[in-house]
């Protein structure tokens, strides 16, 4: 399952455990909210890491083809 699919999934979650909290004996409940929400921060860390590397990956590729169309043979 993508993280994109586990957030939504989790949200979902999140919506329902919010429709059943009750004015007394649900202490527990917003605990679990808060367990998910932290699991959903958790998940978004993870794309933003790896769109970073992503990006890093992409311009390292942008890189060795500008080398080998002007025949630099390196940063020497």
């Amino acid at each position: 399952m993508t993280n994109k699919k586990q957030i939504a999934a989790l949200r979902l979650t999140i919506k329902w455990f919010k429709k059943q909290i009750k004015p007394r004996d649900c202490g527990w409940m917003y605990s679990t909210i808060a367990g998910l929400e932290h699991r959903i921060a958790e998940l978004r860390k993870v794309n933003k890491i790896f769109i970073v590397i992503a990006s890093g990956f992409t311009v390292m590729i942008l890189l060795s083809l500008f080398m080998i169309v002007t025949g630099c043979a390196g940063w020497a």
